[in-house]
C-alpha cells in the first residue's frame, strides 16, 4: 500500500499524532443523551490497539499509519466480532455493558487470524459482490414493492431470516487476511458511490450572527461543555461546530455525497443559533459557493408556539426540503394524530412540502415517554397516504425513560405486538395496515452508531426494519457532526456488517438511493455533478496526500459532545433552565 509520511508533517512543537481506534469507544454525547464508556468498551479499545500494534509491527509500518488504513478498520471490526461471538449470546447489548472481551487470535502469540475463525461463509458476500448494486437492482427493488401485502407483512423480503445474528465476517476468498492486506481490506469496506446522510447538524458561528447580540442564557457556557477540549477557541465554542467544520467533516473527510441539514428543538426566534434561516443559508453556501453542486437539503423546524405561520415563512422566505418535528419535547406536547399534529401535516400538504421527519424513541431527559412512542405514525400514514413520514432514530428505545440508549435489552428480532423499542414502530404499521415500502421510513441516525458495536444485535435490528418497514424505506443517517465527528466510521462499519438480508443491493438502497427517492434526487445525474464539483476535487487531493482514512489520525477521535458526566450535567442544567429538550 502507499505509505503516507504522517510524522514528517508534524512540527517538533506539536504533540504526536494519536494512536487510537478508528471507531470511537469513549464517553460521548450529541447534546441529547450522554453515554458513559463501559468496561466492555474500555477493554475492547485496548484489544483493538493491541491487535493494531501487532499487525503494524509484522508489516513494518508505523502503528498510527496502520490504523489509518483499511486494514486498521477491518482489524477493529474483527476484534468486535470476536468479542461478540465468543462472549455474548444473540441480542446481547455490547454497547451498554456486555462482558469483557477476550484477546483475539494473534494478541497472545496465537498464529490464527480473525478470518480463520469466521463463523460462516454462508453469511459472507460472494467475491466481488460488495459495493455498488449489480445490474437489475432497480428491478429487484421494484418487484418487492409489488408483492402482496400479506406476504410482505408475514415473511422476510429478499430472502434470509431476520432473526439470524449479524456479524463482521471477512471471508474474501483465497485465504487472504484483510487485517494484513490492504487490497483485501478495501474490498471488505467497498461501498456504493452515492451516500445520502439523512440527519446532520451544525450551528451558526458567524461573528455577526443575529443571535450573538442576545444569545440564549448560558448558551456559550453550555456549548463549551458540549464540545469540551476539542474546541481550539474555548471563548467562542460555537466556532467548533459551525458550518466550516460541518463541510470539512461531512464532505471532505467522509464519502458522503449529499446530506440533510436538520434542525434542533430551539425557539426559532432571532436568538436561535440553529434557526430555519441559518439552515437555508448554509444550504446555499455549500451548494452554490463551495460545491457548485447540490450537496445539502435543509429541514425547517416546526414548533407549536409558532404554528403554521412558521411553515408559511419557511417556504416563502427560505425554501425547505422537509419538516422537523419533536412531538414529545417539553413545551410541545402533541402527537401526529391530534389536532396540532394533523394541522402541521395538512399545512405541509397545502404548501406542497409533504415530507415530515419526526423524532421518536431515543429517550431524552424531559421528553414525554408516551408521546415519544410511534403509536401515531401508522395512523397518520394511513390517513395521509400522499405524505412521507421519516421516523428519526427508527424509534430505538421508544417507551423508555431517561436519556439516551437506556433500554434493556436493546434491539433484537421483532416481538409481535410490542410497543417498545423499534418494535413499536413495526406494531403501529401492522395495526394500521401499512405495508413495507409504503410512506413510512426508518432513519438510522444516532441509532446505528450505538448498535454497530454489537454485530449480532445490529444485524437483527436492521433486518427487521428491512422486513417490516421495507428495503426501500430504511434510510441512512448518522447524527453527525455532533454525535461523533466524521461519519466515515459508521459508513465503513455498515458495509462491514453481514446479514443474509443485507444484500449489496439493499445496502446501496439504504446508504443513498432510498433517501434520494424521498427528496426527488436523480442519483446518477447527481453523482456525476458532484464528482466534478470543487469540493470533490479538493477531497481527491487530500486523499492523495494524506490517505482515505486520514480522519483516524487527524484528531477526530474525541466526539464533540461532553465526555465527562460533569460536562453533560452542566449542559442538561442549562437545557432545563431554558425549557429545552436537548
Amino acid at each position: 500500500m502507499k505509505r503516507y509520511p504522517w510524522v514528517k508533517y508534524l512540527k517538533r512543537s506539536q504533540p504526536d499524532l494519536p494512536y487510537d481506534t478508528p471507531l470511537y469507544l469513549g464517553n460521548h454525547s450529541n447534546g441529547e443523551y450522554f453515554h458513559t464508556q463501559t468496561p466492555y468498551e474500555r477493554k475492547l479499545r485496548e484489544e483493538i490497539l493491541k491487535a493494531g500494534d501487532e499487525r503494524a509491527r509484522k508489516l513494518g509500518m508505523d502503528r498510527r499509519e496502520f490504523m489509518a488504513s483499511a486494514m486498521g478498520f477491518v482489524t477493529a471490526l474483527s476484534v468486535i466480532q470476536q468479542a461478540c461471538s465468543s462472549e455474548q449470546g444473540p441480542g446481547a447489548n455490547a454497547a451498554n455493558g456486555g462482558p469483557v472481551p477476550q484477546p483475539i487470535a494473534g494478541n497472545s502469540g496465537a498464529t490464527s487470524s480473525p478470518v480463520a475463525n469466521t463463523p460462516s461463509a454462508a453469511l459472507a458476500p460472494a467475491p466481488g459482490t460488495a459495493g455498488e448494486p449489480t445490474a437489475g437492482s432497480e428491478a429487484t427493488a421494484g418487484a418487492s414493492a409489488e408483492m402482496p401485502t400479506d406476504t410482505m407483512m408475514s415473511g422476510p423480503v429478499s430472502g434470509g431470516d431476520a432473526s439470524q445474528p449479524g456479524q463482521y465476517c471477512f471471508d474474501v476468498g483465497g485465504g487472504v487476511d484483510p487485517t494484513m492486506c490492504e487490497d483485501a481490506a478495501r474490498q471488505v469496506l467497498q461501498h456504493p458511490t452515492f451516500i445520502f446522510d439523512g440527519q446532520t447538524h451544525c450551528f451558526d458561528d458567524a461573528p455577526d450572527a443575529a443571535w450573538r447580540s442576545a444569545p440564549p442564557a448560558g448558551f456559550n457556557e453550555s456549548l463549551a461543555g458540549l464540545v469540551g477540549a476539542r474546541c481550539s477557541t474555548p471563548a467562542d465554542p460555537v466556532s467548533c461546530v459551525g458550518r466550516d467544520d460541518y463541510v470539512r467533516l461531512i464532505f471532505l473527510e467522509s464519502d458522503t455525497t449529499m446530506a440533510v441539514l436538520s434542525a434542533w428543538p430551539y425557539g426559532q426566534g432571532p436568538n436561535d443559533p440553529n434557526s430555519n434561516p441559518f439552515l437555508a443559508d448554509t444550504r446555499d453556501w455549500v451548494n452554490v459557493d463551495l460545491a457548485g453542486s447540490h450537496r445539502v437539503v435543509n429541514h425547517a423546524s416546526v414548533v407549536p408556539w409558532i404554528g403554521a405561520v412558521g411553515m408559511d415563512m419557511a417556504v416563502s422566505n427560505y425554501g425547505v426540503g422537509g419538516w422537523k418535528l419533536y412531538p414529545a419535547a417539553p413545551g410541545n406536547g402533541f402527537t401526529m394524530d391530534d389536532n396540532v399534529g394533523r394541522g402541521f401535516i395538512e399545512k405541509g400538504i397545502e404548501l406542497g412540502v409533504k415530507t415530515f421527519a419526526i423524532h421518536k424513541g431515543l429517550p431524552i431527559a424531559g421528553f414525554d415517554v408516551e408521546k415519544n412512542r410511534p403509536r401515531d405514525i401508522g395512523i397518520v400514514a394511513k390517513d395521509y397516504p400522499d405524505c412521507n413520514f421519516i421516523v428519526y432514530h427508527s424509534s430505538i428505545c421508544a417507551g423508555q425513560m431517561g436519556s439516551g440508549f437506556t433500554c434493556t435489552p436493546m434491539e433484537g428480532p421483532y416481538v409481535e405486538g410490542s410497543i417498545d423499542n423499534s418494535d413499536a414502530l413495526i406494531t403501529s404499521l401492522i395495526e394500521n395496515g401499512i405495508a413495507p415500502n409504503s410512506n413510512v421510513y426508518a432513519e438510522l441516525g444516532g441509532a446505528f452508531s450505538q448498535m454497530m458495536f454489537n454485530p449480532t444485535a445490529a444485524g437483527q435490528w436492521l433486518a427487521k426494519l428491512v422486513q417490516y418497514v421495507g428495503e426501500n424505506n430504511v434510510v441512512w443517517g448518522t447524527d453527525s457532526i455532533l454525535s461523533g465527528t466524521s461519519p466515515q466510521g459508521q459508513i465503513n462499519a455498515f458495509m462491514g456488517l453481514q446479514h443474509p438480508m443485507l444484500t449489496p443491493e439493499i445496502k446501496a438502497n439504504i446508504l443513498g438511493r432510498n433517501m434520494a427517492k424521498l427528496y426527488c434526487v436523480d442519483v446518477e445525474a447527481q453523482r456525476c455533478q458532484v464528482d466534478s464539483s470543487k469540493l470533490a476535487v479538493l477531497r481527491q487531493e487530500l486523499n492523495q496526500e494524506f490517505g482515505e482514512y486520514r480522519s483516524v489520525l487527524l484528531g477526530h477521535q474525541r466526539p464533540l459532545g461532553p465526555t465527562t458526566r460533569r460536562e453533560f450535567i452542566r449542559l442538561r442544567k442549562w437545557y432545563d433552565a431554558m425549557g429545552m429538550p436537548g
